[in-house]
């Protein structure tokens, strides 16, 4: 993408041109300059509430050019013809992409002349300037616009399952089997997959973020040794950090999500696979340092500890080989092994018990909720039977149990089919790379094939009650003993709607995630540098004018109210403005907030080491 700036009495003007030959009304930038931030007293929250009054300005209305060595832009707004500035650019990677789409989806998106259709809408008037005819006109185009890509991504699916299953295009809604619905996501992921690399693969704005994330894994490990953290967690951490992978959005099949890699401004960690994006109108808006540094503070958070300690437990490790083998390809397990493994359950669950909670301090003053009554064995007991009986229901209300017994399935017309998913527990899970969480339902379908294949009773009835039961009443062990482990710091609805707990983890990542951001900073030599760049990677946390924005007082009483693990609204911001970022910005805190800290090392350099 080529850009050319002009300069109008104060203003920027960005004209964008790609190597089709739309031509786009100029985008007006509204300037900000180190001049702009003369007048404000040294105060950190002072001169980020000036920002984000600048920035959603009516000259500026959420378009902003950020005057440093290296200008940044934060679009935030829209076009001057009234598109969202991420819709605008998700387009164009469309256009600037079309050739390199999978031919087959590519295909369909000709037939209906989409992509002329699309420069075309590109290129409207401004809003204000339509007559009503051409606003209806322009409305209507929109609408077939979406209806077209929608539907090219169906018809796709549709022919590649019926080069995959001859006839499939034939077999008529009603009478499609539940195995095809699944392996019809499956290609819809993948497909999403495919065009959602093309789209940015080779996007400069998706090349910072992979910049940023190499930087910020220097500074994490920088930030590490400087801490004053016992050895064996720093040397976990920075194995940790070092082993996150960052993924384009919707790249993967596993984790595909189509709005990601449109227009929308988040980002996403994911636990279980280590994996974290940011999606396409995060980082077609914005800087993004301190959003990707919060989301990798996440691999180092509670949850992950958690996860992987139970993942990592002998039963954890009982389980996946149950899996693993009642998952393959012959769907059998050695009875004999079925049996050791229950067993062997009451010494598991007892092993997990030693799961001790690390910067158990910190962690607490994380907690956005206090409890209003502790936790009691009654009340792990209750709300882990509660949980198994949910699951047992949604797997009988899915008719899950009696499918996974019968070796034919009756079709609706009368007729019987093979079943493909014959005693296989994991066949009717979307995805499934065995990375599941030990309390995850897929193991209660796994107990019950097993239980099943193994059990002793001759009566098919009986077997069958046989089998759920033990599903429900091992579901129901395991569940207890997670819940056990999370102890007041679960971010469990059952367990957060009652008082019992509240999770820090979303805290946690805000502060040390500001402490990264701190110490990547310092690569900047000026103050001006350093806040800009701070103020274009936290431009997310800028409040669009609204009655939250407008009522800050009365808008935090209703966040009161709100189980939200986030710390929402100004309290976020205040949160970001750890005491390392005032440190390298060189600001002092002028607000009222009840700081966690982790220490720092004491050196000759000051409490951040800088």
């Amino acid at each position: 993408m080529k850009i050319k700036h002009w300069i109008v009495s104060g203003f920027w003007f960005l004209c964008l041109s790609c190597a089709t030959e739309i031509k786009s009304p100029p985008i007006e930038i509204r300037k900000y300059s180190e001049s702009s931030q003369s007048q404000i007293e040294n105060g950190c929250k002072g001169f980020f509430d000036h920002y984000c009054s600048e920035l959603y300005s009516p000259e500026a209305s959420g378009n902003l050019l950020l005057d440093r060595i290296k200008p940044i832009q934060i679009l935030q707004g829209e076009t001057a013809n009234q598109f969202s500035q991420v819709y605008y650019k998700y387009s164009l990677a469309k256009i600037r992409n079309r050739r390199l789409l999978p031919q087959d989806f590519q295909t369909i998106l000709n037939r209906h002349d989409y992509f002329d259709r699309l420069e075309d809408y590109l290129r409207r008037s401004p809003i204000q300037k339509m007559s009503l005819s051409e606003r209806l006109a322009s409305d209507f185009l929109s609408y077939q616009l979406g209806a077209m890509w929608r539907s090219a991504i169906e018809q796709t699916v549709v022919s590649r399952m019926s080069s995959k299953y001859p006839g499939f295009h034939q077999i008529p809604f009603r009478l499609k089997p539940k195995e095809f619905e699944v392996e019809e996501r499956k290609i819809r992921r993948k497909l999403i997959s495919e065009f959602s690399r093309v789209l940015w693969h080779n996007d400069s704005n998706w090349l910072k973020v992979t910049v940023g994330f190499n930087e910020l894994q220097s500074s994490f490990i920088r930030l590490f040794d400087k801490l004053a953290l016992p050895k064996k967690l720093r040397e976990d951490w920075k194995k940790k950090i070092q082993s996150l992978q960052l993924a384009l959005p919707g790249s993967l099949p596993e984790i595909s999500d189509e709005e990601c890699s449109t227009t929308t401004a988040n980002a996403y960690y994911y636990k279980y696979l280590n994996i974290l994006t940011v999606c396409a109108g995060d980082f077609n808006s914005e800087d993004i340092i301190l959003t990707l540094a919060h989301e990798m503070s996440h691999a180092l958070d509670l949850d992950r500890t958690l996860y992987l300690y139970l993942h990592e437990s002998d039963l954890g490790i009982d389980l996946t080989r149950l899996r693993a083998n009642l998952c393959s390809k012959e769907h059998q397990i050695s009875c004999k092994d079925w049996s050791q493994f229950k067993a062997n359950l009451p010494e598991r669950i007892l092993d997990l018990e030693d799961f001790e909670v690390p910067l158990e301090p910190f962690n607490q003053c994380l907690k956005r909720n206090v409890e209003t009554k502790p936790i009691t064995e009654k009340d792990f007991d209750r709300l882990a039977g509660k949980v198994a009986s949910t699951q047992m229901d949604s797997l009988a209300t899915a008719g899950l149990f009696l499918k996974l017994i019968k070796k034919n399935l009756p079709m609706k017309n009368g007729k019987s089919q093979i079943n493909p998913n014959y005693l296989d527990p994991c066949s009717y899970y979307l995805w499934s790379k065995g990375e599941e969480p030990i309390d995850d339902e897929i193991y209660a379908l796994v107990y019950f094939a097993a239980e099943y294949q193994c059990g002793s009773n001759q009566d098919e009835g009986e077997r069958l009650r046989s089998a759920i039961d033990v599903s429900q009443a091992i579901t129901r062990t395991v569940t207890k003993a997670v819940m056990k482990a999370e102890g007041e710091f679960s971010d469990r609805p059952e367990l957060v709607t009652e008082g019992l707990a509240s999770s820090p983890i979303e805290r946690f990542a805000d502060v040390l995630g500001s402490y990264a951001v701190a110490e990547y900073l310092k690569r900047f030599e000026t103050p001006w540098e350093r806040r800009t760049k701070y103020l274009a990677s936290s431009s997310w946390l800028c409040q669009e004018p609204s009655l939250e924005s407008r009522y800050p007082e009365e808008s935090r009483i209703v966040q009161e109210y709100n189980l939200e693990s986030h710390v929402q609204g100004e309290e976020r911001s205040m949160e970001v403005f750890s005491q390392p970022i005032r440190e390298v910005l060189g600001c002092k805190k002028d607000f009222e907030f009840d700081e966690c800290t982790l220490p720092f090392k004491v050196d000759p350099g000051g409490i951040s080491g800088h």
